[in-house]
């Protein structure tokens, strides 16, 4: 009887079982949370989507008073996307055959799979095949994933894009896997800064082959792809127009830890950058990561991939060579981000395929140190806790969403009797608030306004240059900065609290 017990718990705790039973889990709880947009940057991309899948110029509604104080005097270039991609295109196309919200829903799933049979593949060519198949298992219900496939944001599906880069990488001796890193090095030059620096990584490992071995098929495929990134990065602005930050210098200056990270958007001046600043986001970052018992479940897998990390990179990068260095450089390019722009959550998905792949490989370097049977009990806690808190999270998505859908409807009913082509300043609310009245208010142009980042005069220069017509505040004192009159309509909601709208002064 015992025997078959040990046989018993031997089938069940098998690795293929797990991954089994982690899919399913996966699919039920994104099948649960995928009611609605809830949240703030998805109401960006919502109606982003909604425009391009409407045929129409890759423009937004939303202004800050940033683009209108530098542009004062000067032709004003058109209000482009903030975040504008690729991927915005990809989800508009097949937006035309389903809704916005859908398609990216779906690119959301494709990308979570496509991360984790990079993980199992790479880590299989490197470790034993069972423990690639649990490090995929706690990826697949890791909580940040499927949080991040649960909200309409990119950073799942710079995820997928980073997973087949490595995946290329690990089988570039197979001319499909070099295919497939070029492409998709180019696909993320074109979507994310960070995918640039790791392009320019690549040319150094290919110029560092050509060095060891010349050949001329060597010099022709490094010019080659050099001429490709470049080009993707030189061209990028032109396919892809944006409202973002232009340089490197306005998206760190423009991030402070504890004050706001659209500071480039919603101010007229910007410190300069300097070394305290970035040690100040440096601190932030690790005490984000590290010093906040409550973020310590958003951050384990991260967090024991940069401590698993330094170790085999320190003590064992001859056993796991290139594909150690392109993972821990992935991981480092992630620590860069934080360090540059700022500490987010959601930030650390990008690297997903990275982090758990070192996960994996430090796993396979360390089994010594444990029996098998207390590795698969620490594996299947792990997975519970994963399922629990993204289950948890699935109910807050899914109630957040229902919520928030109210909210619009009534903040869209409100506006209806405005004309299409009224301004609209929103002045001083919420993060949370401005974001969904502004795309409530679509297609009026709405200003977006936080007098406390801008000096009296930029306030006054931004109001003047948008040329209100209506004010929309969350106090109704009619003696406000430019209010004028009584309030001509209460919006009032569950989510966001009420709001006055104004005629404008």
């Amino acid at each position: 009887m015992t025997n078959g017990l040990v046989r018993g718990c031997g089938i069940l705790f098998h690795w293929r079982v797990i991954l089994t039973a982690a899919v399913v889990s996966a699919c039920l709880v994104l099948w649960f949370g995928t009611e609605g947009v809830r949240g703030t940057d998805q109401y960006w991309y919502l109606g982003d989507v909604e425009t391009l899948a409407d045929q129409n110029p890759a423009v937004t509604n939303i202004v800050y008073p940033g683009k209108l104080l530098r542009e004062a005097g000067s032709d004003s270039s058109a209000n482009y996307f903030m975040h504008h991609g690729p991927f915005i295109l990809v989800a508009a196309f097949f937006a035309q055959f389903s809704n916005p919200y859908s398609s990216w829903m779906w690119l959301n799933f494709v990308s979570h799979i496509a991360v984790a049979l990079a993980i199992f593949f790479v880590c299989r060519t490197h470790t034993q095949t069972p423990i690639a198949g649990w490090v995929t298992a706690l990826y697949l219900v890791s909580p940040i994933a499927l949080w991040q496939s649960l909200n309409m944001l990119q950073e799942q599906l710079y995820a997928g894009c980073l997973a087949v880069c490595l995946a290329g990488f690990a089988y570039r001796a197979n001319l499909l896997g070099q295919v497939a890193l070029v492409a998709a090095l180019t696909i993320g030059t074109l979507s994310h800064p960070l995918f640039f620096l790791l392009a320019n990584c690549y040319l150094v490992y290919l110029a560092l082959l050509l060095l060891k071995a010349p050949q001329y098929g060597r010099v022709l495929g490094l010019v080659t792809v050099a001429l490709i990134f470049y080009a993707a990065q030189a061209f990028k602005g032109v396919l892809f127009p944006s409202s973002f930050q232009p340089d490197l210098q306005s998206i760190i200056a423009g991030a402070v830890p504890g004050v706001s990270n659209m500071l480039w958007h919603q101010s007229d001046s910007l410190d300069p950058v300097s070394l305290s600043l970035l040690l100040d986001k440096l601190r932030f970052a690790v005490h984000a990561h590290f010093l906040q018992p409550r973020n310590w479940p958003l951050y384990l897998y991260t967090n024991l991939a940069i401590v698993g990390g330094l170790y085999l990179f320190v003590l064992r990068l001859r056993v796991y060579r290139e594909i150690l260095f392109a993972a821990c450089l992935c991981l480092g390019a992630y620590v860069g981000l934080l360090v540059l722009m700022q500490t987010q959550v959601r930030y650390q998905q990008i690297v997903a395929v990275a982090t758990f792949v070192i996960i994996g490989l430090t796993a396979s370097d360390l089994r010594h140190l444990v029996r098998p049977w207390q590795a698969k009990t620490l594996g299947v806690v792990l997975l519970g806790l994963n399922v629990g808190i993204a289950s948890a999270m699935a109910v807050k998505a899914r109630n957040e969403a229902q919520s928030e859908s109210e909210d619009l409807a009534v903040a869209r009913a409100s506006f209806a009797e405005f004309p299409a082509d009224a301004r609209f300043l929103l002045l001083d609310v919420s993060l949370e608030a401005e974001l969904r009245l502004s795309y409530a208010l679509r297609p009026r142009e709405t200003l977006i306004i936080k007098s406390k980042f801008l000096s009296p005069t930029g306030l006054q220069s931004a109001v003047s240059i948008f040329g209100p017509d209506y004010v929309v505040m969350d106090e109704m004192d009619a003696a406000v900065l430019f209010a004028r009159g009584a309030v001509l309509k209460k919006i009032e909601t569950g989510t966001m609290g009420d709001f006055f709208i104004f005629r404008a002064e």
